[in-house]
């Protein structure tokens, strides 16, 4: 049975993608700072959802934490990297800008870090980083979301080259999705292509079975990040 590790499991993209693996019979690991938001999903799942409080900014703890919740399930075959927040205002708060640089860039790094170090000892494993296609380019109304974005995809890919080097079978799988239903974008204007939460879910959880390197989802915006890497910043700024 494949037993996998979620951080930011308490909402969002983290918490549908552990209820789909849940229903599936797997074994999940729910690591997140709300737990009381997946007091649901153990009480339904009691012998395969374990839970571990973890606030991916404290730097510190954040491996401790990992290997508490690893040490519950017996193991870890793939770590799914969704805990993240966004950030989007012309004032360019610095309180709100650090705080998406330290959930978003050093909370990921911390994580990412830890797993790899794991899957090295055991020669095989999966890291999964939720990125965006906001890293494509660094997009005016998020400047500090695009750029953290785009940390999570160069970071997979340095992990990933690391892994072909020494020889080991550790995939990283980039998913890069465009507009979610969920928390995240609440009360944003005019969002454009939003997708539903539960379909983003399952092709997620696609890619991960699949072991996949790079996905889009929806899949239609792996044309519009193609677009985005063409248009010149100009451009992109008037939209």
């Amino acid at each position: 049975m494949r037993r996998t590790l979620i951080t930011g499991a308490t909402s969002g993209i983290g918490y549908a993608i552990a209820k789909i693996l849940l229903e599936r019979g797997e074994r999940v690991g729910l690591a997140g700072r709300n737990l009381d938001a997946v007091e649901n999903l153990q009480a339904q799942f009691p012998h395969q959802a374990l839970t571990q409080y973890l606030d991916v900014t404290d730097l510190d703890n954040v491996e401790a934490g990992l290997k508490e919740l690893i040490d519950k399930l017996g193991g870890m075959d793939v770590i799914v990297l969704s805990a993240g927040v966004s950030y989007a205002g012309p004032d360019l708060s610095w309180e709100l800008e650090r705080n998406t640089i330290n959930v978003n860039i050093a909370g990921f790094a911390a994580c990412a870090n830890a797993a790899f170090r794991y899957f090295r000892e055991r020669r095989r494993g999966q890291i999964v980083g939720l990125s965006s296609v906001a890293g494509v380019r660094g997009l005016h109304p998020f400047p500090v979301y695009s750029a953290s974005k785009a940390f999570v995809s160069t970071y997979l890919e340095g992990m990933q080259g690391r892994a072909y080097k020494m020889g080991i079978d550790i995939r990283c799988t980039d998913v890069r999705p465009g507009y979610i239903d969920t928390p995240m974008v609440d009360g944003s204007k005019g969002v454009f292509w939003l997708a539903p939460v539960g379909p983003s879910a399952r092709r997620i959880v696609s890619a991960i079975d699949r072991r996949s390197r790079v996905v889009y989802v929806p899949r239609r915006w792996r044309f519009a990040a193609a677009l985005l890497k063409l248009l010149p910043l100009r451009a992109i700024s008037s939209l």
